[in-house]
C-alpha cells in the first residue's frame, strides 16, 4: 500500500511544471472535469494546513455568491487544494492555490447538469 501511495505521490510531481504549479486543464476541454475529479480524488481529505486556511479557501471560493456551498477540500500539498461543492443545482470543483500567503480560486469546474 505504501508504494502505491508513493507511486501516486510520485506520478503527481511529475505533472508539476517547472514552475512548480499543476498545469490546469482549460474548463471546456472534453476530459477537465473527469481530470480535476481524478486529482481530487488522489488529493488528501486529512487537512495540511490550519482551520484558519480551511476557512479562507472556503472563503474564496463563496466570493460574493451566496448558492456556493464547499462540501470537500482535499490537499493536494499545504498550498494546493481541489474544493467540491455547489453552486446552485450543480455540482464544481474549485482547484484554491496559496500564492503569496492568500488563498485563490485558480479555475471553476462544473458538470453543466443538475445534480
Amino acid at each position: 500500500m505504501r508504494a502505491l501511495v508513493l507511486l501516486i505521490c510520485l506520478t503527481m510531481l511529475c505533472r508539476y511544471s517547472l514552475a512548480g504549479e499543476l498545469q490546469w486543464p482549460f474548463p471546456l476541454e472534453p476530459d477537465a472535469l473527469s481530470i480535476v475529479g481524478k486529482r481530487f480524488a488522489l488529493g488528501s481529505a486529512r487537512p495540511l494546513g490550519t482551520q484558519e486556511d480551511v476557512s479562507r479557501i472556503r472563503a474564496a471560493v463563496a466570493g460574493k455568491k451566496s448558492s456556493t456551498h464547499v462540501n470537500e477540500i482535499h490537499w493536494l500539498s499545504p498550498t494546493l487544494v481541489v474544493a467540491a461543492g455547489t453552486d446552485g443545482p450543480y455540482q464544481v470543483f474549485w482547484p484554491v492555490a496559496k500564492k503569496s500567503g492568500k488563498w485563490e480560486v485558480l479555475m471553476e469546474y462544473n458538470r453543466h447538469h443538475p445534480i
